[in-house]
């Protein structure tokens, strides 16, 4: 489990005008890559991730989201939350514009989350490390044949440059 404190984790979501609607998987799956794209441009989460079918996925994170469900909308919550730093403002401010531009690639906006997270993972967890962006977009052809155009490959590659 997480040693992320489970008010803090809901400061985090408020922060990042996200709630925990589990309700549907599209609802689950934007979550689960919408908190590890927040991790991977440095919120400290300290959430694990491994591979699944649809990309990276987070147990700890599914856990702790659903356990929180109910009491995160409570307004007596609220008033517990701690303040985030100054340097955690930042990092959700620069998640919230990569979510903004992850928003608007297309219609399908489960779709575009799922690449661009698959994306971020293969290239920086992946054994072997892929050494290039035709290696990553290779490796991403070989885990999921088929689900992904090759123009959108090229187009989340260029969002994740670091």
């Amino acid at each position: 489990m997480s040693s992320l404190s489970d008010f803090k984790f809901i400061a985090f979501l408020n922060e990042l005008d996200l709630s925990l609607d589990l309700d549907s998987f599209e609802s689950r799956l934007l979550l689960q890559k919408r908190m590890y794209l927040a991790q991977w441009l440095g919120l400290n989460l300290n959430l694990r991730y491994g591979w699944y079918i649809h990309g990276p996925y987070s147990t700890d994170l599914s856990h702790m989201a659903y356990r929180l469900q109910k009491i995160s909308q409570d307004s007596k919550i609220q008033d517990l939350l701690p303040n985030l730093s100054k340097d955690e403002k930042k990092k959700v401010s620069e998640a919230k514009r990569l979510f903004a531009v992850v928003d608007k690639l297309g219609k399908n906006v489960d779709y575009w989350y799922e690449l661009v997270a698959s994306l971020i993972f293969l290239k920086e967890s992946n054994y072997p490390k892929p050494s290039n962006n035709k290696e990553v977009a290779s490796v991403l052809e070989e885990k999921k044949p088929g689900k992904f155009r090759q123009p959108d490959v090229e187009k989340a590659l260029s969002l994740i440059k670091r």
